[in-house]
């Protein structure tokens, strides 16, 4: 039987799987990672099922200051954008010529579903 070598397509689909392997891995806290190889390795299934339960496992977090930061930020930058929207709007249906030209001269723009 002759064996075939896998085509680009394979070699492709088998980088990206391990690249988000190593991503997974990397995001992963190591104490919790060890605790649970070493608890696999003794057989310790409570000690397994107590760790895989914990807040840690599901990543939830108690900043909820920092949440609430983020969610402030976003807050703020959406007035923002929408008052700078607004006053585009205004200048365009009023027909004002800065403004026209303020919007027209913008380069860079990025759109609510365009991915980064």
């Amino acid at each position: 039987m002759l064996a075939k070598r896998p085509g680009p397509d394979v070699r492709e689909q088998k980088r990206r799987h391990f690249n988000f392997i190593g991503k997974l891995l990397r995001e992963v806290e190591p104490e919790l990672m060890d605790a649970l190889i070493e608890a696999t390795k003794d057989g310790n299934h409570s000690r397994l099922r107590a760790l895989s339960v914990s807040k840690v496992w599901f990543g939830e977090d108690d900043d909820e200051e920092e949440e609430d930061f983020e969610q402030e930020q976003e807050e703020e930058e959406y007035r923002e954008h929408s008052s700078i929207a607004s006053r585009w709007f205004d200048g365009l249906i009023s027909k004002d010529i800065q403004m026209a030209t303020e919007v027209f001269s913008i380069h860079a723009i990025d759109f609510d579903r365009q991915v980064s």
